[in-house]
């Protein structure tokens, strides 16, 4: 059985870093945004708040819980696509491992031939 050869397998990494890198750094300027906005609003909410200390307390924890579980499923969200994506690199490469590996045993077979 033939392997690949290096060039190829030097094409898929860089495949699947550059489509890592983007997903990557896409999910992480959604993340920043999300905890910008968050920060804004309670910054807003204490500045703002018309309710004694107590009361205010009590609502920013309130929606400091609420900030905290809705990231919990945005992140949890974000992990499921990456690893859908990483899966789908996999299989691409893979694929393209195999076309590339039969291309070369055609090759050595019109060779021997």
């Amino acid at each position: 059985m033939i392997t690949v050869n290096r060039m190829t397998m030097t094409s898929i990494r860089m495949v699947i870093n550059n489509s890592l890198k983007t997903h990557i750094m896409r999910a992480g300027k959604i993340l920043l945004g999300v905890l910008a906005g968050a920060a804004v609003g309670a910054s807003l909410g204490v500045l703002f708040a018309p309710h004694k200390g107590v009361a205010t307390r009590r609502k920013i924890s309130h929606q400091a819980n609420r900030y905290v579980d809705d990231l919990s499923e945005k992140f949890n969200e974000f992990a499921g696509d990456v690893n859908a994506k990483i899966e789908s690199i996999r299989k691409d490469a893979a694929r393209l491992a195999k076309k590339e590996q039969m291309k070369a045993e055609d090759v050595i077979a019109d060779i021997l031939a």
